[in-house]
């Protein structure tokens, strides 16, 4: 197989072979030279441009020798834009950047910048035996420990705000029953609370027994009305008799159920019937087939 592989590669349409490798080549020499002309081309434009802009200017009067007016009126009001001498590093003329500006000028925060203040601003070279903590805490948002360090003050309370914004931001029915409930509440004994239990139950069941009678009412003033309804609506009877419209109700039922017996016992029949009849075609079928 690796001879079978290492021929392939004298092959004309292989990737590795020699004219191919040749043709690569000179492809890539082609787009590197076509590449640098490009950037020449481009470089003589500008500078072209330039001296065609220049050309303009000093044909209007704006050039003064060979610098721009507007070049001369910028550097005329620079020192606008420069920091105060008191900002300035009096050797190289710059301003300086403090390391120790990056952190609040605070008295929590006076052995961070003074740490800063110190350090070395080049290299990387670091204190031997010491600690470097320039951090900010997230509990007491002071510089120079991390959240849970001894030295932060709030390592055992924590952060008051943050922690009630997160009992409100789990339980929020908590927060809204201690808003709602009063404040200058004092504190019940154990006594007081049974007793409160206690009539809260008692108006619990007085508000249950009221409801209960309601719908007894309720309940009375519908069948008195039914019967009253039923004693104008009805008439006597043959024997002269009157009934009432419990009575006349209960007629009513039992007349309703004969007529369901009497109307299931016909469709037995009709069925009946008709499996009789289908018996009978078949018999005869089987005769018909019998005298063929």
């Amino acid at each position: 197989v690796g001879f079978a592989m290492n021929f392939n590669s004298h092959k004309s349409w292989h990737v590795h072979s020699k004219g191919n490798k040749s043709k690569q080549d000179s492809r890539r020499h082609d787009e590197e030279e076509y590449s640098r002309q490009q950037e020449i081309l481009c470089r003589d434009r500008n500078r072209e441009k330039t001296e065609e802009d220049l050309k303009k200017l000093a044909a209007d009067g704006f050039m003064r020798g060979d610098v721009p007016l507007k070049v001369l009126r910028a550097e005329k009001i620079a020192f606008v834009y420069e920091p105060p001498p008191g900002m300035q590093d009096p050797e190289a003329g710059k301003f300086k950047e403090r390391p120790e500006d990056a952190i609040p000028d605070k008295p929590e925060n006076k052995e961070a910048r003074e740490f800063l203040k110190k350090a070395p601003s080049k290299g990387l070279w670091m204190p031997l035996g010491k600690q470097v903590k320039v951090m900010q805490c997230w509990r007491c948002k002071s510089y120079g420990h991390r959240t849970g360090d001894r030295e932060c003050p709030l390592v055992v309370a924590g952060n008051i705000q943050s922690e009630a914004e997160r009992r409100v931001r789990e339980d929020p029915m908590s927060a809204l029953a201690a808003r709602d409930s009063p404040s200058d509440t004092p504190h019940l004994t154990l006594q007081q609370k049974i007793d409160e239990r206690k009539k809260m139950l008692d108006a619990l069941l007085k508000a249950e027994e009221a409801r209960a009678e309601r719908r007894r009412k309720r309940k009375e003033e519908k069948r008195r009305k039914k019967d009253a309804a039923a004693a104008e609506g009805g008439s006597a009877e043959s024997d002269g008799g009157s009934e009432s419209g419990s009575e006349r109700k209960r007629k009513e039922k039992k007349k309703k159920r004969k007529r369901r017996r009497r109307s299931k016992q016909k469709e037995k029949e009709k069925k009946e019937k008709e499996k009789e009849k289908e018996k009978e075609k078949e018999k005869e079928k089987g005769k018909e087939k019998r005298e063929k």
